[in-house]
Order: C-alpha cells, then sequence, then structure tokens
C-alpha cells in the first residue's frame, strides 16, 4: 500500500493511472487506426517506501527536556519526504524516554530506544537521556559583539545585537537546531534590551554605538518577520538600563547611562497601543549596571548598580505601576554591580556575584543574597564556589537556580557554573561549559533546556545546552 504523501508528485502518477484506465474503457484515448484498435496503455510502477532514517543522530536529551526527531523516507523513485503524521513513533524503553509524533521526552538517565515505522517499513534509533550535562546546539550565523536573546510566544528564539557597527538578527528553532536570518534592525547597536510584549512582539530599546547612547527603539514582529519602520525614539539615550514588562502591558525603563559613563537620572514608561513613551518617576538614586525584577505583586524590584565607574551602590528600592511611584527598600550587604538578579519560585530573589568597587576596581564577587519582598529584608545564600561578574542566571524546570559563566579575573573568561537550591540555601557545582563564556546570553527554552550562545569574541558563533 502507498503511503499518503503530502507532496504532490506522489499522487501524479496515480491520477494518469485513474484518467487513462476510464478513457480506455470509453474507447477513447487515441486516435482509431483503419482495424479500429487503441494505443495500449502503458502500466505505470507504483512508488513505494523503500527505507527510513531518523535524524538528528546521534542524539541525546535531558531528564523533563523534549527535543524533536524526524522521520525521513527514501522511495522506489528515488525520491524523499518527511514522513510527518504518517510515522507511528514508539519508545522501548519508557523508564527511560517517551516519545509522542517525534517528540522525545527523557524521563531517566540512560540508554532508550525509539523506534518508528510507516507503511511496513520501520528504523530505530539509540539514544541517551542525561543530567547535568552541556551538549553542542546550533550555530549562528553571524558573530557579533553584543546581542540579546528572546524566547518567542512560538517557542523560537529572536537574537538581535550588533557590534556597534553593522545590527544581525536571528531566528533559531529548537526542532530543526537551527538558526536563519532575518531581517536586521536599521542601526547597529550594544548594550540594547529587547522585552516581550503581551502582542507578541519584542520591543528593542537603547543602547549604544560606541559614539553615543542612542534613544531609538523599535518592534519585531514574528508574524511578518519584520521590524517596524517607525521609530518611536526614548526621552532620553542610554545603555546599561533595564526594561520590565508590567502587568498593563507597558514597559518600564530605568537607569543607564550616556557617554560618557554618566548614570541617566529619568526613568520612563512605554505604551505599546500609542508606540509612544512618557516619563515616569524618577528613582531615589541613578544607576546602570543594576538589575530589574518583576515582583509578584506587580511592583518592580532595583537593585545595586553604579552611579560611576568607581561609585558603586548597594541600595535598592521598589517601582508601583498604580501611584507611578518609587519607595527605598533594605539595601544589600554589599555594593554590586553587573551581578544577577532571579525572582525564585516562592517570591524571594536571589542576586549573586557582580562586582564592587571598593577597594580594588576589579573587584569580583563570589557572595549571594536573598531578598524577601513581603519583610523587606535580605538574608545571606553563601558564596559561590568561584567569584564571578557578568555571569547569567537562569530558574531551572525543578525551581533551582543555574548560575554560569562570567569572569574572575580582567579580560578573564569561566566555563564553570553552579547550582543554587532554594529548598536548601546552598550552592553545588555544575558540570562545566565547553567554551569560556565572560558575558554569556541565554535563554530557557519551552522544551526545558537552556540555550548559551556568545559570551565574548573567542566564543565564535557557538552555542550549547544545558539540561
Amino acid at each position: 500500500m502507498i503511503p499518503i504523501l503530502t507532496a504532490s508528485r506522489k499522487l501524479r502518477p496515480l491520477g494518469m493511472l485513474a484518467i487513462a484506465i476510464l478513457m480506455s474503457s470509453c474507447g477513447g484515448g487515441s486516435d482509431a487506426g483503419p482495424g479500429g484498435g487503441s494505443t495500449p496503455v502503458t502500466p505505470i510502477t507504483p512508488v513505494t517506501l523503500q527505507s527510513i532514517s531518523v535524524t538528528p543522530s546521534p542524539f541525546t536529551t535531558g531528564v523533563g527536556v523534549t527535543r524533536r526527531l524526524t522521520a525521513t523516507g527514501t522511495f522506489s523513485d528515488g525520491s524523499t519526504a518527511d514522513l510527518g503524521a504518517n510515522a507511528v513513533w514508539t519508545s522501548l524503553t519508557p523508564s527511560a524516554a517517551t516519545v509522542s509524533a517525534g517528540l522525545v521526552t527523557g524521563v531517566a538517565p540512560g540508554a532508550a530506544t525509539i523506534s518508528v515505522s510507516s507503511a511496513g517499513v520501520s528504523a530505530s534509533i539509540a539514544l541517551n537521556v542525561t543530567t547535568n550535562t552541556w551538549s553542542p546546539a546550533g550555530t549562528m550565523l553571524q558573530q557579533v559583539s553584543s546581542f540579546t536573546m528572546t524566547l518567542l510566544t512560538s517557542g523560537k528564539v529572536l537574537s538581535s545585537g550588533s557590534d556597534g557597527l553593522s545590527s544581525d538578527a536571528e531566528i533559531y528553532d529548537p526542532d530543526k537546531d537551527t538558526w536563519s536570518a532575518t531581517d536586521a534592525q536599521r542601526i547597529g547597536r550594544i548594550g540594547q534590551t529587547a522585552t516581550l510584549l503581551l502582542s507578541g512582539k519584542v520591543l528593542v530599546a537603547g543602547g549604544g554605538d560606541h559614539r553615543q547612547s542612542l534613544p531609538d527603539s523599535v518592534t519585531y514582529d514574528p508574524t511578518s518577520n519584520s521590524w517596524s519602520t517607525t521609530v518611536a525614539p526614548m526621552l532620553s539615550g542610554r545603555i546599561g538600563h533595564t526594561a520590565t514588562l508590567l502587568p498593563s502591558g507597558q514597559v518600564l525603563v530605568a537607569g543607564g547611562a550616556t557617554f560618557p559613563l554618566a548614570a541617566t537620572p529619568s526613568e520612563e514608561l512605554y505604551d505599546p497601543t500609542a508606540n509612544a513613551w512618557s516619563a515616569a518617576a524618577v528613582m531615589t538614586s541613578a544607576r546602570t549596571w543594576h538589575t530589574a525584577t518583576l515582583l509578584p505583586n506587580g511592583k518592580v524590584f532595583v537593585a545595586g548598580g553604579y552611579i560611576a565607574p568607581n561609585n558603586t551602590i548597594s541600595s535598592a528600592e521598589t517601582y508601583d505601576p498604580g501611584s507611578n511611584t518609587w519607595s527605598p527598600a533594605s539595601s544589600m550587604a554589599i555594593a554590586r554591580n553587573q551581578h544577577t538578579a532571579t525572582l525564585l519560585p516562592n517570591g524571594k530573589v536571589l542576586v549573586a556575584g557582580g562586582q564592587s568597587t571598593t577597594g580594588n576596581p576589579y573587584a569580583p564577587l563570589s557572595s549571594a543574597e536573598i531578598y524577601d519582598p513581603n519583610t523587606n529584608a535580605w538574608s545571606s545564600a553563601g558564596n559561590m564556589a568561584s567569584p564571578r561578574t557578568g555571569h547569567a542566571a537562569i530558574v531551572l524546570p525543578d525551581g533551582k537556580v543555574l548560575v554560569f559563566g562570567g569572569s574572575a579575573t580582567l579580560n578573564g573568561a569561566l566555563a564553570s557554573a553552579e547550582i543554587y537550591d532554594p529548598g536548601t540555601n546552598t550552592w553545588s557545582s555544575a558540570a562545566s561549559m565547553a567554551i569560556p563564556r565572560a558575558t554569556p546570553t541565554a535563554v530557557l527554552l519551552k522544551t526545558g533546556a537552556v540555550l548559551v550562545c556568545g559570551g565574548n569574541l573567542g566564543t565564535g558563533t557557538s552555542c550549547e545546552f544545558y539540561w
């Protein structure tokens, strides 16, 4: 039996055969000769499925991580096609991995075998389910010094960045583990922010071009795969700022610096409906390279940063969108900038690493602190094994926090990673990345894997998965 395929070239021979048989039965289909005979119909050989190949191979996935396998059929006429819905997938080791329509989910560490069949033809692939592992991911198309990665509602990822002169934008597809080019921004910039709006569009704002801080902002529309042609300028150009999506759908931009790195004492709100910016209440302390975290109560918690390169601050404050006001919060135990602030599942905020200008002008920190919004108080979260600044932090599906990369020395880069457990308030070592990354960019995919790219010019276009 011939499988039903979407490729029209496989259906045309059958249609032609049916028409030929119909015409023959009616006495037509050719010019009759003197004897009234007709030209015989040439039989058409049915196209049949010969073999199935499964990709990618080799294949690994993590516990709780879902990745796609693709079954490609080779047919008797030499053609190939994705079998799609015609393929029947089965896990021969469901205790290690399950499969549905080609989507494989790791259950427990170990070896697993996945089988696929269609039209009486079958194939299988052996795979490994691992944990606390880094694996190679698809490489980006272009190397840029500064870029953001934004998880789109589709599950794909938008990368938008620049080397300060030319711009680049790419789309990552987790199903195919590939990057593809999309329209680049009109302006090349570094140090910008990228915020996913409620509409599914992405707002890119601010940054600089090595000569000046920029007020420009644009939006990317995944539906049309295009950038807005109308630029809505911010009230002030800035770099090293934060951008936080509020429950109302507006975006709060706070802090940042103008060239030459003077902290900007102004805050702004972006309204996606009007595509316009308006002034917001001003923070108590101007700051740049700080963090901003949206709390469960809808307020924005801002901590640390610096007023000037040699004046790092420990102060914190909270923005209330309802009243458009800032209120002081308790200060951190240690002044820090270029740290990470991560909202934990319990509603508290983990602040880790960064650098302080107390004493040594370049002093990466290993300390971590926990902020409790309910009590407005800080408590110790212990120390990481390595001091680090410029690193990245991602909340894993199990609620733990993966901290990785950054630098511990001037012009250095770290490959090491650590995991913070909120349940025990302790740190433990994690597997190291394949490549040291001083300023990695990362996002948690809907598949459950962490995608990490870039980090410094030495990393090229490489990316890695963690699960």
